[in-house]
C-alpha cells in the first residue's frame, strides 16, 4: 500500500502534532460544550447557524494547523491524501454517490420506525440556505476528521509496523477509546459496544481499500451531511422534517452495519480494488493454496 509507506522517519515534529491532535478531537466535546451551551444562538433564514457552526467548531479551529503540517514534515498536503500524482476528484465524487443510498436507507428506516415523532417542516428557501451553508462547513469537517484519524493517524502507525490489518485493530482501539474516555462504560448497551467496534473496524478496512482518504473523505461529508439536511431538533433549522422524540432504536444499528458491509462489496467491485492485496493478505492466500488466483 504505497500511501502508508510514505512517510518512514519518526521525528519529534511528528509526535508532537499527533498528540496535539487527537487530544483535542478525544476531548472536544467536553470542552466546548458547556460553552456552547451558554450563547445565543443566531441564525439566518432556514439556518439555525451557531449550531452548524458549533457542529463544525473543533475542525474550523483545527484546520490552520493541518495545513500546516506538510510544511513542518516537509511533504505535500496532497501526500496525506493520497499517494498518486493528485488527487482523485472523480472518487471522492463516486463514493459520495454510492455512499448516500447507504445513509438514505438508514434514515428512511429509521424515519419509519418512529414515524409519529416526525413533523414535515420543509421550506424551499430555508433548506436551500442550509444545505449551502452546512455543505461548505461539513466539507471542512469530513477533510479535517479523516486528515486525522485516516490519513495522519495511518501513516503514524506505518512507521511501526508494516502489518496492514494492524491497523484495523489501531483504528477500533482509537475509535472506541475516543468514546469510552468521555462517556461511563456501563452507559453504554451492547448495541452502542458492537456499533462502536464494528465502525472502527470499518474505517480502517475503508482506508486500506481506498490506498489514501479519498473515499473516507466522500463517506464523511455523506455521512455528516445529510442526516442534517433530513431530520433536526431545532426548529430554526429547516430541514425536511423537525424530531419531536430523543427516542433512538439502536437495533437499527444492525441494519446499518450491513448496509456497510454490502457498501464495501460494491466499493470493491465498482472501483476494481485488488481487496487481498489492499488488506495485506494476498501472501496468506497464496501460501495457503498456490493455485488460488489473487487477482
Amino acid at each position: 500500500m504505497a500511501y502508508l509507506k510514505q512517510n518512514k522517519k519518526t521525528n519529534l515534529t511528528l509526535w508532537i502534532i499527533v498528540f496535539i491532535l487527537l487530544t483535542v478531537f478525544i476531548y472536544k466535546k467536553a470542552v466546548i460544550q458547556e460553552y456552547i451551551d451558554a450563547k445565543i444562538n443566531p441564525y439566518i433564514s432556514g439556518v439555525h447557524l451557531f449550531d452548524i457552526i458549533s457542529y463544525c467548531s473543533i475542525e474550523i479551529v483545527v484546520l490552520p494547523l493541518i495545513l500546516l503540517i506538510p510544511f513542518a514534515l516537509g511533504r505535500s498536503l496532497r501526500s496525506f491524501i493520497t499517494p498518486r500524482a493528485r488527487v482523485n476528484y472523480v472518487k471522492i465524487l463516486a463514493v459520495i454517490v454510492i455512499y448516500s443510498v447507504v445513509v438514505l436507507i438508514s434514515l428512511i428506516v429509521e424515519f419509519y420506525s418512529d414515524y409519529d415523532s416526525y413533523r414535515l417542516i420543509f421550506e424551499p428557501l430555508g433548506f436551500l440556505n442550509l444545505f449551502i451553508v452546512a455543505s461548505v462547513l461539513i466539507a471542512i469537517k469530513a477533510f479535517v476528521v479523516e486528515f486525522v484519524y485516516s490519513g495522519f493517524l495511518s501513516q503514524f502507525y506505518a512507521q511501526f509496523s508494516k502489518n496492514k490489518l494492524g491497523l484495523v485493530f489501531v483504528y477500533i482501539l482509537y475509535y472506541a477509546g475516543s468514546r469510552f474516555l468521555l462517556v461511563p462504560f456501563e452507559a453504554f448497551e451492547y448495541q452502542d459496544i458492537l456499533f462502536i467496534l464494528f465502525i472502527g473496524c470499518f474505517y480502517g478496512v475503508t482506508v486500506l481499500l481506498g490506498d489514501g482518504i479519498e473515499i473516507t473523505i466522500g463517506m464523511s461529508f455523506i455521512n455528516y451531511l445529510l442526516p442534517i439536511l433530513f431530520v433536526t431538533d431545532i426548529e430554526e433549522n429547516h430541514a425536511l422534517f423537525f424530531n419531536i422524540s430523543d427516542w433512538v432504536n439502536k437495533n437499527l444499528y444492525f441494519l446499518t452495519m450491513f448496509l456497510n458491509m454490502i457498501y464495501l462489496v460494491a466499493l470493491v467491485k465498482l472501483l476494481n480494488i485488488n481487496w487481498k492485496k489492499a488488506l495485506g493478505i494476498d501472501n496468506f492466500f497464496s501460501k495457503t493454496n498456490p493455485n488460488i488466483d489473487v487477482k
